[in-house]
């Protein structure tokens, strides 16, 4: 009998509320994730040591750790393999969650960027 475990794909998906067209790059061998304004895309939370996760619009580079934009395990919705959170990025870079109306951020949200 042959056994194998697969790791679920974890992943943010970040809703754009910017009015702007925004690119998300993780590693420099990695694809560029664009994402067009008030549309979503999935990024992968999966992270390496020392990595940083880098959002640009035409005006901005804003920058965070991929560990600061991961939620508690709670948050995720799950989907066979695939392990999902909903977040929104505003105009200043700061990305809330996606929650039912009433419900608090969890803790470490919304996450703000730091700047470059």
């Amino acid at each position: 009998m042959l056994l194998s475990a697969c790791t679920p794909g974890v992943f943010l998906n970040l809703y754009n509320g910017t009015d702007e067209t925004l690119t998300v790059t993780r590693a420099e061998f990695r694809p560029v994730i664009t994402i067009p304004a008030h549309t979503a895309a999935d990024i992968p939370l999966a992270y390496a040591a020392g990595e940083r996760v880098l959002i640009r619009s035409s005006h901005h580079v804003w920058v965070y750790s991929p560990r600061s934009l991961s939620p508690p395990y709670p948050v995720f919705q799950h989907q066979g393999m695939v392990m999902r959170a909903f977040a929104r990025i505003d105009r200043h870079g700061d990305i809330s969650i996606i929650l039912a109306p009433g419900t608090r951020q969890p803790e470490g949200f919304p996450v703000k960027p730091r700047t470059t």
